[in-house]
C-alpha cells in the first residue's frame, strides 16, 4: 500500500535496493522540524530514510496548502462581512 504513494522512479528501484541491502532495524520518528531516525546497524539506511521523505513531504506540502486555502477562505468571508456591514450602515 505504501508503495503505491511513491513516486514511480522510487518504487521502480526498491527491487534493486531490497536485493543489495542486508536486514536492519530501524526506527523513523518525525518532530514539527525534521524526519529523525535510529537503528541498530551501525549505519542509517539512506534508502530507508529517503523513502519516508518521499511519503512525507508530498503529505506535509498537501497540508500546508489545505492550511493556506483555509486561511484564505476565511479572510474573504472576512472582507464580504465587512462589505455588507459597509454597504448596511451607509446605505447612500
Amino acid at each position: 500500500m505504501v508503495v503505491k504513494q511513491l513516486p514511480i522512479n522510487i518504487a521502480q528501484i526498491l527491487p534493486q535496493m531490497r536485493a543489495e541491502m542486508a536486514p536492519t532495524v530501524s526506527t523513523l520518528y518525525g518532530t514539527d522540524r525534521a524526519i529523525k531516525s535510529s537503528g541498530g546497524s551501525s549505519g542509517t539506511s539512506v534508502a530507508a530514510v529517503m523513502i519516508i521523505a518521499a511519503i512525507a513531504i508530498p503529505n506535509l506540502q498537501r497540508s500546508r496548502g489545505a492550511a493556506n486555502e483555509a486561511a484564505a477562505s476565511s479572510s474573504i468571508r472576512t472582507i464580504n462581512t465587512a462589505q455588507l456591514v459597509y454597504v448596511t450602515t451607509y446605505p447612500n
